[in-house]
C-alpha cells in the first residue's frame, strides 16, 4: 500500500514539474515570456500569477466601463437612442398622433404631457406599455377646432421643452 502513495506522490510531482517547465515556456506578455522571469519555478509562478491577476483586473475595468456606459462615444453606445423620444405626426391636420418612449426608470409624468397637447387639441385616448426596460406611451389627440387644425412641429417642440424639464 505505502509503494503505491510513494509512486502517486511520484507521479504527482513529476506532473508538476512538467506542468511548472510548460507555463515557463509560455509566452504571457508581448514583451517577456515566463522564461525570462528570473529565479526557480515558485518565482515563476508567482510571476504568473501576478500576471494573471493584473490581467482580471483590467478586464473587470473594461467590464464595468462597457455597463456604466463611458467610453470614445461619449457616454452612450454607438447607435444607441437617447431617452426620452417623442414622435409627433399629424394626420389630416385634424388629429394628431404622439408617440414617447422613456426608460422604465425614469417614467414620464402623463398628466403633464396631456397638458401640453391639450392646448388647441382633446385628447381622445391615452395608454402606455411597458416592454423589457422601456416605456412606450401613445396618445391620440384631435383639434378643439378642425378650420385651424394642429401644427405637430409647434405641439413636439412643446413636448421637447416639457422633457427637458423632466
Amino acid at each position: 500500500m505505502s509503494k503505491c502513495r510513494r509512486a502517486d506522490g511520484e507521479d504527482w510531482r513529476r506532473s508538476w514539474a512538467e506542468l511548472a517547465d510548460e507555463v515557463a515556456g509560455l509566452e504571457l506578455r508581448p514583451d517577456a515570456s515566463l522564461g525570462s522571469i528570473p529565479g526557480g519555478p515558485e518565482q515563476r509562478t508567482q510571476g504568473a500569477a501576478a500576471y494573471i491577476k493584473q490581467l482580471k483586473e483590467r478586464v473587470d475595468a473594461l467590464k464595468r466601463r462597457k455597463e456604466g456606459g463611458g467610453g470614445r462615444e461619449g457616454g452612450a453606445a454607438a447607435g444607441a437612442v437617447r431617452m426620452p423620444v417623442v414622435e409627433v405626426r399629424c394626420q389630416d391636420g385634424a388629429t394628431l398622433d404622439a408617440v414617447l418612449i422613456s426608460e422604465a426608470g425614469r417614467p414620464l409624468k402623463l398628466h403633464e404631457v396631456m397638458t401640453a397637447l391639450e392646448e388647441g387639441a382633446e385628447v381622445v385616448s391615452a395608454s402606455f406599455s411597458v416592454v423589457a426596460d422601456k416605456i412606450f406611451y401613445t396618445i391620440h389627440s384631435q383639434a378643439l377646432n378642425p378650420r385651424i387644425g394642429l401644427d405637430a412641429a409647434r405641439v413636439s417642440e412643446r413636448l421637447h421643452d416639457l422633457l427637458l424639464l423632466v
